[in-house]
């Protein structure tokens, strides 16, 4: 008797949980199809592949961004090895099209087209005395290149190689590098950072991402404040009302400003190669300074330290109760005189880094 109710609350609970799994699966797709135009056709099989879709992205601990950042980088490769293999596939090109479809690999394809070569060598007709053609010379060689591009195209034209059944060892990598972080607090040479940004209803509303509307910093050299950086940014769309209501920042503040692209480079000019102080940057800030600085075409590989994350072994034996910015520069008696702006965090973290 007991049994039974418990029983039908864990199948009630599952099947809500099933729902809510369907439901965010269906926010995934209607994200997926926003961003795959260049997929053309081929979207909906993409989609529905195995390969493709991450079980983990329909956990409630993955957040939005997360999920979108992966589904925006599978559908920028499979866009780019899709490309490859119609610029080199010639005749053989829907078979190996459909050969790629299967498991969205290709070293499938590359070894599915080497058999196919091998079967088409094997049952051509042998010619008698046959005219001499390039092709028929089967001398190596080779070419020392340095290959200078983004890095889709760098990869592309590694993969358009390989298709092309040439040979490549890889001598140096020149590519741009991800962010290395920092969890010792031993430096007193660094920039400390905040952005503002315009807060988004979420892909599920059919909202776009969130875009940066201001980037604040403070330059520190030798544990002396050397210079600071202090730009609003035009996002390119509307302020959610509730995060302008936090920020202050409004549609009609940024609309003469340069655009996010414009005042990334120059904040990685004032940057230059010292090392990126924030506050929960890890999770946030980081994200949306490396999406801007790819699409600005900036190499942002400072190193990093989050005071969030070193704060937390902290929290306990000081008896904090949270350990956002704004409380922490309380406990540690530091000003901050227009919380929630950009320059105004920038600065707060200097003072927070020292006492932490």
């Amino acid at each position: 008797m007991v049994d039974a109710p418990l029983d039908e609350i864990k199948e009630f609970v599952s099947e809500m949980e099933e729902r809510e799994k369907a439901a965010k699966r269906e926010e995934i797709r209607a994200y997926f199809m926003r961003q795959a135009v260049s997929l053309g056709e081929m979207a909906e099989a993409v989609f529905d592949n195995p390969a493709f879709f991450d079980g983990k992205w329909l956990n409630k601990s993955t957040r939005t961004k997360t999920w979108q950042e992966e589904v925006d980088q599978k559908i920028s490769d499979v866009a780019r090895n899709l490309q490859s293999i119609k610029g080199t596939g010639g005749t053989q090109t829907d078979a190996l099209l459909a050969k790629y479809l299967e498991r969205l690999e290709l070293e499938d394809v590359l070894h599915y087209q080497a058999a196919i070569s091998a079967v088409s060598r094997a049952t051509e007709p042998v010619e008698t005395s046959p005219p001499l053609r390039k092709s028929e010379d089967q001398r190596t060689g080779y070419k020392v290149l340095k290959v200078t591009g983004t890095v889709d195209a760098v990869t592309q034209a590694m993969e358009l190689l390989a298709l092309a059944g040439v040979e490549i060892d890889e001598l140096e990598d020149g590519m741009p590098q991800p962010m290395p972080e920092l969890t010792e607090p031993d430096f007193d040479s660094f920039v400390a950072f905040d952005i503002e940004t315009t807060g988004t209803y979420g892909a599920a509303s059919g909202d776009a991402p969130a875009e940066i509307t201001e980037i604040g910093a403070v330059k520190v050299v030798n544990g002396q404040i050397a210079g600071r950086f202090s730009l609003l940014a035009n996002p390119g769309r509307r302020i959610v009302p509730r995060i302008a209501r936090i920020t202050h920042i409004t549609d009609e503040m940024v609309a003469g400003e340069p655009d996010v692209s414009a005042v990334i480079r120059q904040f990685a000019e004032f940057v230059g190669d010292m090392v990126l102080v924030g506050h929960n940057i890890r999770s946030s800030d980081l994200y949306y300074i490396s999406r801007a600085a790819q699409r600005a075409g900036v190499r942002l590989e400072n190193p990093f330290f989050d005071t969030y994350r070193y704060a937390k072994q902290f929290k306990t034996r000081q008896g904090w109760e949270k350990l956002n910015l704004e409380y922490l520069s309380e406990q540690f008696g530091i000003s901050q005189p227009d919380a929630h702006r950009a320059w105004c965090d920038a600065e707060a973290n200097v003072g927070v880094y020292w006492k932490l």
